[in-house]
């Protein structure tokens, strides 16, 4: 073979080894236009500068604009206005440095509307390490999107239902402890701080939370409950509260925990208290006044008894008795307080406009159930005081003094009728109505003592009860 020969033999091989790699080339192209043409999302290929040189058809379509149209910085065009400085200065960042770049914004379609996609793009390296173009994809994350943002502004809203909510709202987990809690169930349970991860046993006495317990089970069992629940502070109060509790459960229907929403009826049951407690006075009352009325009509009126004067001393005692009930009602027929009662007592006796009354004392309040026996004690006092006592004279006064003690069984009042400026006092030979239903009917009706003194400079009342505090 000569040279020129094995020469030409060499161009042939070589145009063969030619045609072979163009073939692979274009097999390989080839396949990357199919792989870009069946990919779901948006392909681009950039320089190493990050200028656009390949962009697949479907990102074209998607646009409205030509692949041309997208080529360089074309691509910048499409995207929201909102997000457009931000996601130029994140690309420009990671093609300085040559990391990868990942980033969600929104890409204008050819309808003109703005969807979210979630963009990557990687850089492709030379043997020497150098940047010699980047590839990316972006892929439509618009529903996806949507939804993060709808469940986030559904954490907002609960978020701030729970947080305005003067009611605890709260949820539990199967074991009892808090997974969820609004300030107000914090604030009820009087802690200061989160109460998620606690168990009612560790913020409420035993006895109440054996009973929150007993009820969670029921609803861990798969009811849906409405019941009264009682939250203690420190053993001192009570609150009562009207709570409603359903089972929680996952998406696969199995119970998970337990979520409540309680509303304090705290001042409805004590409403309820009160007004039991007003229909049992009322009724007391009832039966006590028709008693005192017969036992003033029967001593008032006894056998002897000049009938006007019976008949004014009735009907004075009835306006004291009067006056005692037009002071509970007032008060709603709760404790009174000790001087409204005395003033209201004494009042007929000061209508000659001089003051011969002098009252001191602390603030005190008496039960409903003894107010009325108290003023007509009262009223029997400063009658017997203007007929025979200090009031008989010019100038005759009563001193009213009362006080509170401290005992073990509780507070006591200690008060003191004393009478100064009257005629000379002698016992009387007998006791009349009026010293009986003093010394024993008040005595009885306050569950204390009471005593009369006839001492010469005067008569005095000496008066101890226990106190409703």
């Amino acid at each position: 073979m000569t040279a020129l020969e094995a020469e030409r033999g060499r161009d042939d091989s070589d145009s063969a080894a030619v045609e072979r790699l163009e073939a692979a080339l274009a097999a390989a192209e080839a396949r990357f236009r199919n792989v870009a043409a069946a990919l779901p999302g948006l392909l681009f290929l950039t320089d190493r500068q990050g200028a656009n040189t390949y962009v697949n058809e479907r990102y074209a379509r998607y646009t409205g604009l030509s692949q041309d149209a997208l080529m360089g910085d074309g691509w910048l065009a499409t995207i929201h206005p909102d997000d457009a400085a931000s996601v130029l200065a994140s690309w420009e960042r990671a093609v300085a440095v040559g990391e990868p770049y990942s980033g969600e914004y929104r890409i204008r379609d050819d309808a003109g509307e703005y969807r979210w996609f979630l963009c990557h793009a990687v850089p492709h390296l030379d043997p020497a390490g150098a940047i010699t173009q980047w590839a990316g994809t972006a892929t439509d994350i618009h529903d996806r999107k949507l939804a993060e943002e709808a469940a986030a502004l559904k954490q907002t809203l609960l978020q701030s239902v729970l947080e305005a909510s003067p009611d605890p709202i709260f949820a539990k987990d199967l074991n009892g402890a808090f997974v969820l809690a609004n300030p107000a169930t914090s604030r009820v349970l009087g802690v200061s701080t989160d109460v998620v991860g606690k168990r009612d046993r560790d913020l409420v006495a035993s006895a109440a939370a054996l009973q929150i317990e007993e009820n969670d089970a029921r609803v861990l069992a798969g009811e849906t409950i409405v019941v009264e629940e009682i939250i203690e502070e420190l053993g001192l109060a009570t609150e009562t509260f009207l709570v409603t509790k359903a089972p929680l459960r996952d998406s696969d229907g199995r119970i998970v925990g337990l979520v409540g929403l309680a509303q304090d009826i705290s001042d409805r049951k004590e409403s309820e208290r009160h007004r039991e407690l007003l229909i049992a006075e009322l009724n007391h009352r009832v039966k006590n006044t028709l008693a005192v009325v017969q036992a003033v009509a029967a001593q008032t009126f006894k056998p002897g008894a000049d009938p006007a004067g019976a008949r004014r001393d009735f009907e004075s005692r009835l306006t004291t008795l009067a006056e005692a009930h037009d002071v509970l009602t007032s008060n709603s027929w709760d404790a009174i307080r000790l001087q409204e009662l005395l003033e209201r007592a004494i009042a007929p006796f000061r209508r000659d406009g001089r003051e011969r009354f002098e009252l001191h004392g602390p603030e005190v309040r008496v039960e409903a159930r003894v107010a009325v026996g108290f003023a007509l004690a009262i009223h029997e006092l400063a009658t017997n005081a203007l007929k025979y006592g200090a009031l008989s004279q010019d100038a005759g006064r009563v001193l009213i003094r009362w006080h509170v003690v401290r005992t073990p069984e509780g507070p006591r009042m200690k008060l003191v009728w004393r009478e100064e400026g009257g005629p000379p006092v002698t016992p009387p030979k007998r006791r009349g109505f009026g010293s009986r239903m003093i010394e024993q009917g008040l005595a009885s009706e306050l569950g204390g003592s009471v005593a009369l003194d006839f001492g010469s400079a005067g008569v005095t009342c000496r008066i101890e009860a226990p106190l409703p505090y």
